[in-house]
């Protein structure tokens, strides 16, 4: 809620003043739209990125913990190799 107040009233915010917002309504409105930006964040992934997210999803996550461009690494590789499996 602090942070809200600074960005929304501050001088010094890096948006135009706003005023006071209710946090519960950004709430609200990011629970509202978190499953259409998800679906539409992984929509930019290969296939391979999608269903290792869907089925295995820790697996990813332990992976993303050691190396956050993980990903980004496995698809330059790919992407100067080939698929392999292709």
């Amino acid at each position: 809620m602090n942070c809200l107040r600074v960005v929304g009233c501050s001088p010094l915010s890096p948006i135009a003043y706003c005023g006071l917002v209710d946090a519960q309504d950004i709430r609200d409105h990011i629970r509202n739209k978190l499953k259409a930006w998800l679906s539409d964040s992984l929509a930019r992934y290969p296939q391979w990125v999608r269903d290792a997210i869907a089925n295995n999803p820790q697996w990813v996550e332990a992976r993303l913990a050691k190396n956050p461009q993980w990903i980004n690494e496995q698809l330059k590789q790919m992407s100067e190799q080939g698929d392999l499996f292709t």
